[in-house]
């Protein structure tokens, strides 16, 4: 046997083992953090009415990473973390707090609502109006229009 056909052997079997450490490590890897963004155009001087927003709305991003098997959320945004939570995708979900419940369904934030002396159907109501009030002044936008936003804005403080 010559010298290349022991260089060729010897890099075939560097070849396999290469491959079978990759499959180990993909099988027996953490799957990927699930993290979603939610996009608001703000509006603060704008009361649940519908009306026009009197200035340009300022773009305003929330960032939850979703831990589905310990079913418990991370607010990036608010830099706090959600452990009494019902996790079915990083897309739906609900938070609860002594103070707050929020709710994920479809990729949009319901609602941040107060828990303190409601029945269920009444936060159930409770937070429907909020999420309309919230909705009018604080609309969920699609990511390219919260960037067009984004970058106006960025060009207009120069």
């Amino acid at each position: 046997m010559n010298s290349y056909d022991e260089a060729e052997k010897k890099n075939k079997g560097l070849l396999w083992l290469s491959l079978w450490l990759f499959i180990l490590f993909w099988i027996f890897l953490p799957p990927p953090i699930q993290t979603i963004n939610i996009y608001r155009l703000n509006c603060p001087d704008v009361l649940a009415t519908g009306d026009d927003c009197p200035q340009q709305p300022e773009p305003a991003k929330s960032t939850y990473r979703v831990f589905i098997e310990q079913q418990y959320v991370v607010s990036k945004t608010l830099l706090k973390t959600y452990e009494d939570c019902d996790v079915y995708d990083r897309r739906n979900w609900e938070c609860r707090t002594p103070q707050t419940t929020i709710t994920m369904r479809n990729g949009k934030e319901l609602f941040l609502a107060r828990n303190a002396g409601y029945s269920s159907s009444q936060l159930h109501a409770e937070a429907s109006k909020a999420l309309q009030d919230e909705a009018l002044r604080n609309p969920q936008v699609p990511v390219w229009t919260w960037y067009y936003h984004y970058i106006n804005e960025r060009i207009r403080s120069f």
